[in-house]
Parts: structure tokens; sequence; C-alpha cells
């Protein structure tokens, strides 16, 4: 298991490698990759989860991803955008 945090530089290969290596080391046995992301954004990683999944049908993969626009994003969309509203405030 890893953990990764960045914003300095791009961690693609780092995921696509550790993806690889833990299909690798599974040898066939059934094995689950577990990923929580905020923003779905990487042909290169969407190549390598189906690629492996393709190869290694005992690979189970589970993406918790939360692709919701940040309040920033909202404020920015047009007046009247029904999405461009302020998000709630919990105090």
């Amino acid at each position: 298991m890893s953990a990764h945090f960045s914003f300095d530089e791009s961690l693609e290969a780092k995921l696509v490698a550790e993806l690889n290596d833990t299909a690798t080391r599974a040898a066939g046995r059934p094995t689950e990759i577990d990923m929580m992301i905020f923003e779905f954004q990487s042909n290169e990683i969407q190549k390598a989860i189906t690629d492996i999944a393709k190869s290694n049908p005992n690979v189970t993969f589970r993406v918790i991803a939360d692709s919701t626009p940040s309040v920033a994003d909202r404020r920015q969309r047009a007046p009247g955008d029904p999405q461009g509203e302020a998000a709630p405030t919990c105090r």
C-alpha cells in the first residue's frame, strides 16, 4: 500500500508502475487494487488499468472518485447556471 499527494510533480508514471508491479506480484492470485482519487484525467492510467484488467482476470479494481467541481470552479461559472451557485457553508 502507498499514498501519494503532490502538486509539484506528475505521479502518473509512479502509479502506472505500481499498478503493473502489483499485477506482476499477484502472479495469477486474486488481488484487489483500491484507489481513491479526486479526478481521473490520465489516458495512461486508464490504459494501464484496462490492460491489467484484460490480461489479469483475477485482479479486481475499485476506484472511488470525486470529480465534483470545487467551490472556486462553481463561482467562476456564468450567472444563472445552477452549478455556479456557491456551495453551502458548514459551521
